[in-house]
């Protein structure tokens, strides 16, 4: 969720949330270049995350960490298998 300013919140021990990776364009381990449909691509990504103008790729796991920091999955964002 985001505060009061509009800042996602940084989950605390014991609480889930989704996993999220930040996207950097100059550096080639943290860049996305996304999918070939660019409306399936900016689903993916979150902008104004934890400071203006960064982004953000939503992973769609939900994950919590315990007090020793181990993240341990929860379940996943929306539909968990694609039906054909």
């Amino acid at each position: 969720y985001r505060d009061e300013n509009g800042w996602c919140v940084q989950c605390q021990a014991g609480e889930v949330g989704e996993l999220v990776g930040i996207i950097e364009t100059k550096d080639v381990t943290r860049r996305f270049d996304g999918y070939t449909n660019r409306s399936d691509t900016e689903k993916k990504m979150i902008r104004n995350v934890f400071r203006k103008n960064d982004c953000y790729f939503r992973s769609g796991d939900l994950l919590w960490t315990d007090k020793e920091g181990y993240l341990y999955f929860h379940d996943r964002v929306g539909d968990t298998y694609r039906w054909k």
